[in-house]
């Protein structure tokens, strides 16, 4: 007996369908979120002290953020329906939080290695997979906080290559906040932003690569109406709204601060120079 049959019998044919707005807000979250970190990852490099822990923790919570809402805009831009009924949908709230700290803790990772004197071929094949593995973790965490009266069945060679795109994404992305964090100018930015948008491919590429490995079936008709409906597709857009915003402040902050940190290195600069200059007519006095 198929899939099919097994859902006709069980309660109904799942079928699913695609919101286009959800799936391009989720790749202007991942790119967005993916620049941030490029420009956090400078902000790291460059501070010291207390300011460098605040940029590492404020910089992993940002990025985290950003990642996990990606993924959870691209849940939402999910819909299942059973015989013209839409499936209810709910999330286990203590599960959820877990797979938004997996997240954060993945960006962690990726500042803390990418803030360091040196990043050689071992620690990117170290930290790489480990990061990878954590974004994989977030998503199948995520999908498994979802409550509803459907059964997900798995392609486990999917998923597979889910995790590989993973992790081949956080090694790119690890080499290029390790290598842009380290260089000025306004050729940078624009590299990042290129930077960012071939990021926000492979992430979303996960993600939807992940979705693609769940197939569905209705558990009980009479159940696939509970949950929450009217507010599934409301929830993704305001959830992505706002992760845009909380990313874009921390860009702000992050602007705000290199240019403090410029006007600082002037100053000190003029300060040498005058004090240079006092000693030199001291001296000749």
């Amino acid at each position: 007996m198929n899939e099919a049959e097994m859902a006709v019998m069980s309660g109904g044919v799942v079928n699913t369908a695609w919101s286009p707005v959800l799936v391009v807000l989720s790749y202007l979250i991942a790119s967005l979120a993916a620049y941030t970190a490029l420009d956090l990852a400078g902000r790291v490099v460059n501070s010291i002290g207390v300011a460098r822990k605040v940029w590492l923790f404020g910089g992993a919570a940002a990025m985290g953020l950003g990642i996990w809402s990606m993924h959870f805009v691209g849940m939402m831009a999910l819909s299942l329906n059973v015989n013209g009924e839409q499936v209810g949908m709910g999330y286990n709230l203590p599960v959820t939080v877990l797979s938004v700290l997996i997240a954060m803790g993945a960006s962690a990772v990726a500042l803390y290695t990418v803030s360091r004197e040196s990043m050689g071929i071992k620690q990117l094949a170290i930290a790489g997979p480990i990061m990878g593995i954590a974004i994989a973790g977030m998503h199948y965490t995520g999908m498994a906080a979802m409550r509803m009266a459907v059964e997900i069945n798995w392609n486990y060679a999917v998923v597979g290559l889910s995790v590989l795109i993973a992790i081949a994404a956080s090694v790119v992305a690890l080499f290029l906040a390790f290598r842009f964090g380290r260089t000025e100018g306004n050729l940078k930015f624009v590299l990042m932003g290129v930077a960012a948008l071939v990021m926000g491919v492979a992430i979303v590429g996960m993600h939807y690569t992940g979705m693609a490995a769940a197939s569905y079936a209705a558990l009980d008709l009479a159940r696939v109406m509970e949950g929450s409906h009217a507010s599934h597709g409301s929830l993704g857009y305001g959830v992505g709204f706002a992760t845009l915003l909380v990313l874009g402040f921390a860009l702000v902050a992050s602007t705000l601060d290199r240019r403090y940190a410029a006007q600082a290195r002037a100053l000190n600069a003029r300060l040498a120079a005058q004090q240079r200059a006092q000693q030199v007519a001291s001296q000749e006095g």
